[in-house]
Parts: C-alpha cells; sequence; structure tokens
C-alpha cells in the first residue's frame, strides 16, 4: 500500500462519518468547536491520524490545518483503546498492516469518527479535559485557561 492509498482510505472513512475536507485536513463543526482531522507521514513507514480542536470562543476564524488548532493529539492517545490497532494499520512495512486496515477504516467510520464528532464541542472538550482524556498531546494555554475557568 502507498502513503497516498493509505491517506484516500482514511480520508473516505471519516467522510462517511460526517466529516467535510477542506484543503488540507476533515473539518467536522460542533458547538462552540471545530474538529479538524489529517494524515500525515511520520517516521519510515509509519503513517499518523492527528486530532485537533478549535475553540470558537478564542477564534471563531477557521483554520486550515490541524497544527494550527487549540488543541492537537496523536489519533491512538485520544482512543488508547485501539491505539494498537491504531499503530499497526499506519505502519505501511508492518506484515499485519493490511489485516489491520480494513478493521481501522471501519472503527474511523463509526466508533472513531463519531467518537470525534461527539468530542468536537466546547462542553464535551471540557469535560474530556477535566476527566484526563486530553493529557497527551498539545493544548495551548489559551485553551488551558478558557476551559480551567469554565465553571
Amino acid at each position: 500500500m502507498t502513503g497516498t492509498e493509505y491517506k484516500r482510505g482514511v480520508y473516505g472513512a471519516l467522510q462517511r462519518a460526517g466529516f467535510a475536507k477542506q484543503r488540507h485536513a476533515l473539518h467536522a463543526p460542533g458547538e462552540g468547536a471545530t474538529v479538524l482531522v489529517n494524515a500525515e507521514k511520520g517516521f519510515g513507514d509509519q503513517w499518523f491520524i492527528n486530532a485537533g480542536f478549535c475553540l470558537h470562543r478564542l477564534d471563531p476564524a477557521p483554520v486550515e490545518r490541524v497544527e494550527k488548532t487549540h488543541m492537537y493529539f496523536r489519533l491512538e492517545r485520544l482512543f488508547p483503546a485501539h491505539r494498537e490497532l491504531i499503530l499497526a494499520a499506519s505502519a505501511l512495512d508492518n506484515p499485519g498492516q493490511p489485516a489491520a486496515y480494513p478493521l481501522l477504516l471501519d472503527l474511523l467510520a463509526t466508533e472513531i469518527g463519531a467518537g470525534l464528532r461527539a468530542l468536537g464541542t466546547e462542553q464535551a472538550l471540557i469535560a474530556a479535559y477535566r476527566a484526563g482524556r486530553l493529557g497527551q498531546g498539545l493544548v495551548l494555554r489559551g485553551a488551558r485557561e478558557l476551559i480551567e475557568a469554565s465553571a
């Protein structure tokens, strides 16, 4: 499998989950927040799926790239129960990748896609942050302050 084929499949699965392609990432608007997702090549033949969240109260202007969001995570850190599958399906040189990839696409189109969209509201992000679910990624100071100040 090539990187282009991998990315095309990931994006197609997330589009089935309600995400829309806009320039450099897939977007799903929510109440008070927007979710962005992309797939990018890491080291060697490893690919990573990244999810970012923009909080509209911090900046209502849309962003085009996951790395420009207020919170930014690798998918396997947001969904640790599926970590091994996500990483195996995303390592194109892994002998188990061809078997893991269709399972990943199914999860992206269903459970993970729905989970990302459910996180895509300001209140859901606040609750997830307070529950410790958003501890393994980048959370900008402005987002952290907004969340900590929210009652």
